[in-house]
């Protein structure tokens, strides 16, 4: 066992018996400072054992430090009256107001002052006190002396105690040391104690006293206190690491707004004005008005939904204006893909200029029954590939790649119905951990009435939304929603670093 030393000369000093720390200091000849170490390490070493005794304890302050040296205001207050009648202001000139009202205060309460119409005078109960001490004068030289207050001076001293810093309470921790069997065995078999360097300075090199000295050894197995270093949120390690993935397959992040029109997060993905998915109980909405986009995509919209594009039928229905200026928190993302073919069409972007691949991570707020599976808020990755010729089986292929470099290695997809999508598919991975496949979102290709009306022309656009929220969890074994947010400073220290295999 590695031994420096001062604990070295800490197990020499208890060999005949347990002291607590100021006899170590004083025996060893080492400040407390070290023998506190020494002990520290031994305890952790398993060679000796520590109790602390907590001893109440009164001390002087610093007013009380100082009345010891000048004399209690009381005091001077006696000598000031022992031979006049003086008036209130007089004394207060004399003795300075805050030391006046604090000596005639407490001489009052000692039942040894007249006061009348202004003017003061002592009593003759006085004259026992300016004969004899005060009896807070001798509780604030028995705590000068460190010496304990006999019972008789008990109300001096809780007086004393009363009057701010002239005296507190404090408890002093005594800690007193054993040696455990261990540390027996460790003296019986011999302690030599050396004078040790913890390391090589400029000048043992230079004047090469470094060839005699001995280098303290350093013990590697010894505990140590655990630091927790600043990180972030596992939640945003994850994000990083998800936006990460996406740059790396050639996408383009998309940012916008969390409050936003129905027109943008409803209409213009064609979800039709009754829909289910539009009534209160499940959006969140906001007291106002939006505007809209350009009369001609707001017109482009609407023909969508009553009569359909390029021979689709559209919803049939009346739609109304006045639903889609209505505000609401975004339910999904899927509002910034909108966006983005919006912005593509105002560019009047071509096919021929190849693929445009977006993405985003943000977000999205539903009117959920708060449990352990949902919240009222939660984060999706959005996507969409916007080119001509781009496929299903490229949309298949890309949701496999990104799946992989999440960390799932399997993905199958499974048909689904989506208002805004077709073909559309359900996407499931099979967790490597928990051996079961967990369902992650939806996806699919844009329907012609969502993309000629924003984009402009008829062009495959692949999409997909899949909620975050669910890899995250599934990746820390994490049971319920609301354990991702909740303030929990030990859930953050203790959660492993998000990192997955590429």
């Amino acid at each position: 066992m590695i031994l420096d030393a001062n604990e070295k000369r800490v197990l020499l000093q208890l060999r005949n018996g347990g002291k607590d720390s100021a006899e170590l200091s004083a025996a060893a000849g080492m400040d407390m400072a070290s023998v506190e170490r020494s002990l520290s390490r031994l305890a952790d070493k398993k060679l000796v054992t520590i109790t602390e005794e907590t001893t109440p304890e009164v001390r002087l302050g610093g007013e009380g430090r100082r009345y010891l040296r000048e004399g209690l205001p009381e005091r001077k207050a006696l000598a000031l009256l022992s031979s006049r009648k003086l008036g209130i202001g007089e004394v207060e000139k004399r003795m300075g107001k805050q030391q006046a009202q604090i000596a005639l205060s407490w001489l009052t309460r000692l039942g040894v002052l007249d006061i009348r119409s202004g003017m003061v005078e002592l009593s003759e109960a006085a004259n026992k006190y300016i004969k004899e001490e005060l009896p807070q004068e001798r509780v604030l030289q028995l705590l000068g002396e460190g010496r304990q207050v006999p019972q008789e001076l008990r109300p001096a001293l809780e007086q004393l105690l009363k009057r701010g810093s002239v005296a507190e309470r404090r408890e002093t921790k005594k800690r007193r040391a054993e040696l455990t069997d261990a540390g027996k065995r460790e003296v019986a078999r011999g302690i030599t104690v050396e004078e040790e360097v913890s390391g090589l300075t400029p000048e043992l090199i230079a004047s090469r006293k470094w060839r005699g000295v001995k280098l303290r050894e350093y013990d590697v197995e010894a505990p140590v206190e655990r630091s927790w270093p600043a990180r972030r949120h596992f939640l945003m390690q994850a994000a990083d690491y998800c936006r990460d993935v996406w740059v790396s397959l050639g996408f383009t992040e998309m940012t916008g707004p969390l409050i936003d029109s129905a027109f943008w997060n409803m209409d213009a993905l064609f979800i039709p004005q009754d829909h289910p998915a539009r009534e209160m109980q499940d959006t969140l909405y906001i007291k106002g008005e939006a505007s809209l986009p350009e009369r001609r995509v707001v017109e482009a919209v609407r023909k969508a939904h009553e009569k359909g594009v390029d021979g689709s039928r559209g919803w049939g229905y009346k739609w109304s204006e006045q639903e889609s200026r209505r505000v609401m928190l975004r339910p999904h993302t899927t509002s910034l893909s909108a966006r983005m073919l919006y912005q593509l069409g105002k560019t009047h972007w071509k096919r021929e200029q190849g693929a445009r691949k977006y993405f985003a991570i943000g977000r999205a707020f539903r009117n959920e029954v708060v449990d352990w599976k949902h919240g009222f808020e939660f984060n999706q990755t959005e996507g969409i590939v916007v080119g001509e010729g781009v496929t299903f089986r490229n949309h298949v292929h890309l949701m496999k790649e990104f799946y992989r470099r999440m960390g799932f290695g399997q993905a199958r997809f499974r048909p689904a119905y989506y208002p805004y999508t077709e073909m559309s598919l359900g996407i499931e991975v099979f967790h490597p951990v928990h051996k079961k496949w967990v369902e992650l979102g939806g996806s699919g290709i844009f329907r012609p009435e969502v993309v000629e009306p924003l984009l402009g022309e008829p062009v495959p656009v692949l999409a997909w939304g899949p909620g975050f929220d669910r890899m995250v969890m599934s990746y820390y074994n994490i049971n319920n929603f609301g354990d991702l947010y909740k303030s929990d400073l030990a859930q953050v220290r203790n959660a492993k670093e998000w990192l997955m295999v590429d």
